[in-house]
């Protein structure tokens, strides 16, 4: 990721894993995000860790320190990247926000092609608390 960081900034491109920028006004918060293998009720985050690792390519190709990246590293990255976004949507700022992921951070956050129901658990899962009513 640093070489692709380091690129970028040779460039007007903004590489943003877990780092923000503001332009015209408009802060933009990205992470990759990835899961955190909570997607199904019906399954332990152990038993879609597993599968994820079986059924997607991510676990199969990326590689990652010595090895593979395995559902547990995903995880580890997920924890680091959600408290990075939390930290940062609790800071005031007084324009608006747009948070850029590549994993949805909700079940149902997109009607996208490859969440197909056996590997969705690889695509999203945090499901934040809801916002506090008065």
């Amino acid at each position: 990721m640093q070489k692709m960081r380091e690129s970028a900034a040779l460039t007007s491109i903004h590489f943003l894993q877990n780092d923000s920028v503001v332009i015209g006004g408009v802060r933009f918060l990205g992470t990759m995000l990835w899961t955190n293998y909570r997607l199904r009720n019906n399954r332990t985050q152990s038993q879609q860790m597993a599968h994820a690792e079986h059924c997607l390519n991510d676990h199969r190709l990326i590689e990652f320190g010595n090895g593979r990246f395995m559902a547990r590293d995903a995880l580890a990255q997920h924890e680091v990247a959600r408290a990075w976004l939390q930290a940062e949507l609790s800071m005031p700022f007084a324009g608006k926000t747009v948070v850029v992921s590549h994993h949805g951070p909700q079940s149902f956050s997109g009607n996208n092609p490859l969440s197909i129901e056996h590997v969705s658990v690889g695509f999203h899962g945090w499901q934040p608390a809801p916002a506090a009513t008065s």
